[in-house]
């Protein structure tokens, strides 16, 4: 699934393949309320190194409407601190996909975080 492709990109820092599955008018709305749009995700994940250490799905939905599609989901989180602690928070996730030349491409994130 794309989405999971874009998971893995991200805690690969793998830009040729974000640009490949995140549309140039994405706007990704974090968790903690930051806005990004694809380059400022990219650059922060290649140059910054988001502390991304894995992503697990549970409770997903995907609604497919022609050449749209919609994705549903508790996303539990896995990010890396300063100090080399992990620690892991649960958001719930929506996140809307556009078939564009006949490959799908992210064009819509919005994460709320779910209380401990």
């Amino acid at each position: 699934m794309a989405q999971r492709a874009r998971f893995d990109a991200t805690i690969a820092g793998d830009r040729a393949a974000l640009e490949r599955l995140m549309g140039e008018d994405i706007t990704y709305y974090h968790s903690t309320g930051r806005i990004d749009t694809r380059a400022s995700y990219i650059h922060s994940v290649i140059s910054r190194g988001l502390p991304y250490r894995g992503f697990a799905s549970e409770d997903q939905h995907v609604r497919v409407f022609g050449d749209a599609g919609v994705v549903s989901a508790v996303v539990a989180l896995t990010q890396r601190a300063a100090d080399g602690t992990e620690s892991t928070h649960k958001s719930r996730c929506t996140s809307f996909w556009a078939k564009r030349n006949g490959q799908w491409q992210e064009v819509l994130w919005q994460a709320t975080r779910l209380p401990e």
